[in-house]
């Protein structure tokens, strides 16, 4: 009996251990892990609440940083919506983050004086907001000095003011810029607005306004047929009157005289000239076709000069149908040709000495009236005669911008400008074109 009965014991005693053993090597169910945070946020590093003049990109750089919870958000798209001015739409500025997760955009402040307001908005892969944040800045009103022209694209190829005051720009092809090829500023550049209405896209290359207020302007800057347009309401309707004119491939200049011609210069058509506002054209005789041409001016007895891609003078007598070039020394290189409201002509010259010459008697004989200051190892060309009433204004390469009342004081406003475009309003504002960008003088 004892043998029979000792597997049996041994048998519970195994079970016996067997569930004690099993009890033991149980496990606890771990603890689940906290969900990953993926929030998207931007804070901002710096750049906020920035003090500067309109028109002005602010003096701080916009930095922000986009997190994916507590960690930077590398190559994620930010985009920087700063609403423009008056008529125009918000202007996206599209960046990525760099391996800080930040973000960086110079701020140009609009037109607007007061509190201004940038939005950035965070972009996943679909193109869905994750996150948004704001930066502000407070916008003063310029002083004194040079200020850029706030709200207006960059790449100024002319400039025009209409007798009521207001200023046309006309810019490149800017594919950003929907037929924004035309701008006006009714403030003498501080501010400026889309021209409505006006045919597009094209580049701008030339604008003449009558001092009846009619408007034309050409387009077109490559080698392709370009376009003269019309307008007679200050740019809200437009007419195309490019019919006739000889070879319109890159318009080069546009000039309007006293007794009402219009001629225009082509790259390849020479001079063409109507007297109806140019319905109708006719091909100048005496002029190359391969030339091109500039300042057609009209003299107080009805005679026409103009000069030519080679600063020669050519004139005609005979109301522009026929030139003769003329022989009239030192003015054997002429580059401005300008024509006063007394009938006083004003010419400087193709060279590097900085020379003006004045004809009182129509072009018969020329006495120099000014030389630029010498400035070493300088071309001092001087280019943009332009007078505003009894002031005259002019740009000296080297120097810069002068003006003059009686060429015996001068103002000389030493800013040595980086581009050709140089025009003073009727109120005395200078806009000049420095590498694209417009500026304004307030005195």
């Amino acid at each position: 009996m004892l043998h029979s009965s000792t597997p049996a014991v041994c048998v519970r005693l195994l079970m016996a251990v067997g569930v004690l053993v099993s009890a033991g090597c149980a496990k606890e169910k771990p603890t689940p892990a906290p969900p990953v945070d993926k929030t998207i946020k931007i804070n901002m590093v710096r750049g906020n609440n920035q003090r500067d003049t309109v028109g002005h990109v602010a003096p701080d750089t916009i930095v922000v940083k986009v997190l994916r919870g507590s960690r930077p958000a590398v190559g994620y798209q930010v985009q920087f919506d700063k609403p423009s001015c008056n008529v125009e739409p918000s202007v996206l500025s599209q960046v990525y983050t760099d391996a800080k997760g930040q973000a960086y955009y110079r701020w140009r402040l609009s037109g607007d004086v007061g509190t201004q307001t940038l939005t950035v908005h965070a972009i996943d892969s679909l193109g869905t907001e994750q996150a948004k944040t704001l930066a502000v800045a407070t916008a003063v009103r310029p002083t004194s000095g040079w200020h850029p022209g706030a709200c207006l694209p960059l790449g100024i190829n002319a400039l025009c003011q209409l007798p009521n005051g207001r200023v046309l720009a006309g810019l490149n092809y800017n594919a950003g810029v929907t037929n924004g090829f035309l701008y006006y500023s009714d403030n003498e550049g501080l501010t400026w607005q889309r021209q409505p209405n006006f045919p597009g896209p094209d580049v701008v290359s030339a604008i003449k306004a009558t001092p009846q207020g009619e408007l034309f302007v050409a387009t077109g800057a490559t080698n392709a047929p370009g376009a003269l347009y019309y307008s007679a309401d200050n740019g809200q309707t437009w007419q195309n009157r490019t019919a006739g004119i000889s070879d319109p491939r890159m318009f080069q200049d546009i000039s309007y005289t006293a007794s009402g011609r219009l001629f225009v210069s082509t790259y390849f058509g020479g001079l063409s000239m109507s007297t109806d506002n140019g319905k109708t054209w006719t091909a100048a005789n005496g002029l190359s076709n391969s030339d091109r041409f500039r300042n057609v001016v009209e003299l107080a007895n009805g005679d026409l000069l103009v000069v030519d891609e080679g600063s020669y003078l050519y004139k005609s007598t005979n109301g522009g149908l026929n030139w003769n070039r003329t022989s009239n020394t030192p003015l054997y290189s002429v580059y401005n040709l300008l024509a006063d409201a007394n009938g006083d002509l004003y010419a400087s010259v193709d060279q590097c000495n900085g020379n003006i010459y004045k004809s009182t008697d129509s072009g018969a004989s020329w006495q120099k009236i000014y030389t630029a200051p010498p400035v070493q190892s300088t071309c001092l060309k001087v280019t943009n005669l332009s007078k505003v009433g009894n002031t005259l204004y002019f740009m000296v390469g080297g120097i810069g911008i002068v003006k003059t009342t009686d060429f015996t004081t001068y103002t000389y406003f030493r800013r040595r400008p980086r581009g050709f475009i140089f025009m003073p309003t009727r109120n005395h504002t200078l806009l000049l074109e420095d590498t694209g960008e417009l500026l304004y003088h307030l005195n």
